[in-house]
């Protein structure tokens, strides 16, 4: 899209919602290859104003991923680790749009520049309390809500029903959002929330030979070991290779074929974070873990690790394990960081 079209649009798209939503405050704060979003800020007579962000497709040949990200995020609104959707189906001026909710510290992608350009790897607590919100996303897509916009999300709970097929398909670290920062929370202790954005290529999988309905599920999984191992590795890139895993802390290491990087043998690593990723990054899906032992890891990671398990790392990286350098370290290069 040319400089001029992109500013029409943009002119075009901020006298829609402040003449019909009254939104106020207009600011662009990135585009993609389909969309541009702008944030606003949402005045509601008798409650309180709240941000939100407005993605409008850049041109007609966009408008289809707009629409499927407006159906998948329909599906799974009312998932605590997933944007929410707020309006819908909407037209500013011929242009399709979607409002969705605003997420407060931005995306990996630059926290993790940040880190590097400070010298600084993140540390594995940090890193558990990510892997920890995007299995819980994972669900949240396995076992979609359709809750109303205006309904508190929730945790997302693996049910006994059986799940949906939806898979991302485009998980990167541009595409999950750092959200505000709970410290009583368990969940959230040493890792603000991250959240799924930009379902704009999700789709229902069909079924495959040998995992049945759980091919969304498998390729989630894979999904967020990707983000996972770029976390922890600080940099992109990933090829095939053979790798020992281990399954549990008393269980033989064992090996198998997966998308990874020889950064991963890293002595900022733990062994346990290095064989997750391996394993949810595996070649043959039927290898990755399944959906209730990949949440039971993480949770007891998140839940129950301290520094003293971190001691086996390489100095000087186990002193940023602890508590009080976790705190330092997500005030400085995330919650106090320009979005």
């Amino acid at each position: 899209m040319a400089d001029d079209e992109y500013e029409k649009l943009l002119r075009e798209v901020s006298t829609y919602f402040t003449e019909n939503y009254k939104f106020r405050n207009a600011r662009r704060i990135g585009s993609g290859a389909y969309a541009t979003a702008i944030a606003f800020d949402e005045y509601v007579p008798g409650k309180q104003s709240r941000k939100v962000v407005v993605k409008v497709a850049l041109d007609a040949d966009s408008e289809e991923s707009i629409i499927n990200e407006d159906k998948h995020l329909k599906s799974v609104r009312g998932a605590e680790h997933i944007v929410r959707l707020l309006y819908s189906n909407l037209l500013a001026f011929s242009h399709r749009a979607i409002v969705i909710e605003y997420v407060e510290h931005g995306h990996w992608e630059d926290i993790l520049g940040r880190f590097i350009s400070g010298g600084q790897r993140i540390p594995n607590r940090i890193l558990w309390g990510v892997f920890l919100c995007l299995t819980r996303a994972v669900i949240g897509m396995a076992w979609p809500q359709y809750a109303g916009a205006n309904d508190q999300p929730q945790r997302e709970q693996i049910r006994e029903d059986q799940p949906g097929r939806l898979a991302h398909q485009d998980l990167s670290l541009q595409n999950i959002l750092v959200g505000i920062w709970k410290k009583n929370d368990p969940e959230h202790r040493f890792s603000p929330i991250t959240k799924v954005i930009d379902f704009g290529n999700a789709a229902v999988l069909p079924p495959t030979e040998g995992l049945g309905v759980i091919t969304g599920i498998t390729d989630n999984i894979s999904e967020i070991g990707r983000v996972m191992l770029w976390l922890a590795i600080g940099h992109r890139g990933y090829e095939i290779l053979e790798c020992e895993v281990r399954d549990g802390p008393n269980l033989p290491t064992r090996i198998i074929e997966s998308r990874v990087h020889y950064d991963l043998i890293d002595g900022s690593i733990s062994d346990e974070l290095r064989f997750l990723i391996r394993r949810c990054r595996a070649v043959n899906p039927k290898e990755r873990p399944k959906l209730p032992d990949l949440l039971k890891i993480c949770q007891n990671a998140v839940r129950n690790h301290t520094a003293a398990d971190y001691t086996d790392l390489n100095e000087p990286w186990p002193q940023y394990e602890r508590d009080d350098e976790l705190d330092r370290l997500i005030q400085k290069f995330i919650l106090n960081a320009d979005t």
